[in-house]
């Protein structure tokens, strides 16, 4: 009888062990907005921490034509974590320059996302857009 309750004791505890070390490395589901403009452009990035970011740049003006393609610098504390060329989204309004990029994780930028940047390139111009909007989902 001492035997079986050890026993059940035993399976007990272990199962209690495997439950309470399962739920305490579950990740949780956090997400970060950040956004920023300037007189030219605004951007957005959208990070879900541990999976992927989605940026969106749009123009602020409409002063000139939006160029077909932009050259965009993802910067994390002055150093370059991502880098894309993008072209304009077609299927969105027209003319109303709306440039995206998904890309996978990068866990420096989820380190240092209070000091983001993004460095926009066109026609031999270059734009910086300081991200200084931060908004935490958990």
């Amino acid at each position: 009888m001492k035997r079986n309750m050890l026993k059940f004791t035993l399976i007990i505890f272990l199962v209690s062990m495997i439950f309470y070390m399962t739920s305490c490395n579950m990740a949780k589901n956090t997400t970060i907005d950040m956004t920023g403009r300037n007189d030219m452009w605004r951007a957005s990035l959208n990070m879900n921490i541990g999976y992927n970011n989605e940026l969106v740049i749009t123009l602020s003006t409409e002063e000139f034509e939006p160029p077909s393609e932009v050259v965009v610098d993802i910067l994390a504390k002055g150093r370059n974590v991502y880098s894309d060329k993008l072209k304009i989204r077609k299927d969105d309004f027209p003319h109303s320059g709306i440039y995206k990029s998904n890309f996978d994780s990068i866990k420096y930028l989820e380190k240092n996302y209070k000091d983001v940047s993004i460095v926009v390139s066109f026609n031999d111009e270059t734009i910086t857009i300081l991200l200084n909007a931060i908004d935490i989902i958990e």
